[in-house]
């Protein structure tokens, strides 16, 4: 059963999936902050604090409301992967005994999940274990969930899947993911990059999800390419794993779940965090990766900042692209980073274990009964 934001941007997806038998919603707040501003232009931002005044009182009605979704479902495990939905979830939870387990994507733990932590019987991460301020007896390093399509592919399922998504079997093939709802300065950066590669590589194909919402952008920049054959826009795809497999270089935010992806891959990938999200975890994520070697981390400021310039991304493209072998060591070490063992296997094995002590110790108090 999955548990989401009632009115939730993204819920069609775990809604229209079909991997949860029963698909429920509850109300939550969402407390807005941004890492770039300061104090006092936090306090004079009328509109932001009357929105998370507003959403305070969507977060007391999602506390009523999880309570008695807990109530009414018993569950032997809850599992909590992260946004303010999250909190409510958790603190009815912990009313019941349920075994609660967290999971923290990034670097930089989130607000909801160090909230929803305190009622944690065990706390998963998805980056190694030194990063995080939890008891250290709680934590336990599972990198992230993913879905099964995310795994190296064999020379002849690239060549059949650049087939269905009528690619040049010669072609070099650029992804650039913004997310489910795209990322607007990643949208034109790329675009214009992509389209001066293309001078010089004509056999270069990049493919730019741009994000839902995303259509009056998306239709200007179309009209300002010069050469429109070698660069596509795509709104979203569920099928992202096959999209990823025929990419030669992959440019994408930071976000700790499409790193991952990749590194299920092997994919050598290019990351522009975004400086604006709170807690700066996307700059954290890169730093992290970067250090490793396992990524190429371009910030913004290099980019659009005083001094900066776009042929920094361009470069780098141009640069894996022609260096097949750079690309494929950048690939190898971000997979390397992640746990061997499968996050999704080692989480329903935690998950199955604790809900199997927990029906054998309801079984022997109903037999002393």
């Amino acid at each position: 059963m999955y548990v989401g934001e009632k009115g939730g941007k993204l819920s069609f997806i775990a809604e229209d999936s079909g991997l949860f038998d029963e698909c429920y919603s509850i109300r939550a707040g969402k407390y807005r902050r941004y890492a770039s501003d300061s104090w006092l232009t936090k306090l004079l931002d009328l509109r932001t604090n009357l929105l998370n005044l507003r959403d305070g009182f969507w977060f007391t009605i999602g506390i009523v409301q999880a309570r008695r979704l807990m109530k009414r479902l018993n569950p032997d495990a809850v599992f909590l992967k992260g946004g303010f939905v999250c909190v409510p979830l958790s603190m009815a939870a912990a009313k019941t005994e349920a075994f609660i387990v967290t999971h923290d994507s990034d670097a930089i733990a989130g607000l909801s999940n160090r909230l929803a932590a305190r009622y944690a019987d065990v706390i998963c991460t998805g980056m190694p274990e030194e990063y995080y301020s939890y008891p250290k007896s709680k934590m336990l390093y599972t990198g992230l969930p993913l879905d099964k399509g995310y795994r190296p592919y064999s020379t002849h399922e690239k060549r059949f899947l650049k087939e269905k998504y009528e690619l040049k079997s010669s072609s070099k093939v650029v992804l650039v993911l913004g997310g489910s709802l795209g990322a607007r300065r990643l949208n034109e950066w790329c675009s214009k990059a992509l389209d001066a590669i293309a001078v010089t590589e004509p056999s270069l194909q990049a493919i730019i999800m741009s994000g839902k919402g995303n259509d009056a952008q998306v239709a200007a920049l179309r009209k300002g390419l010069k050469n429109p054959d070698n660069v596509r826009f795509i709104e979203f795809s569920s099928e992202l794993f096959q999209l990823m497999a025929v990419a030669d270089v992959v440019v994408t935010r930071t976000g700790a779940t499409a790193m991952a992806e990749a590194g299920a891959m092997q994919c050598a990938t290019i990351t522009i965090p975004s400086p604006d999200l709170s807690g700066g975890h996307q700059v954290k994520n890169a730093q992290i990766l970067s250090e490793a070697d396992a990524t190429i981390y371009i910030s913004e400021d290099q980019i659009a900042g005083k001094g900066g310039s776009s042929d920094i991304l361009k470069g780098a493209i141009v640069d894996l692209l022609n260096d097949r072998s750079r690309a494929l060591e950048i690939g190898k070490k971000l997979s390397d980073f992640y746990p061997s063992q499968s996050a999704s296997v080692a989480l329903a094995d935690l998950l199955t274990k604790k809900t199997s002590n927990k029906e054998a110790r309801s079984s022997g108090s109903k037999a002393e009964k």
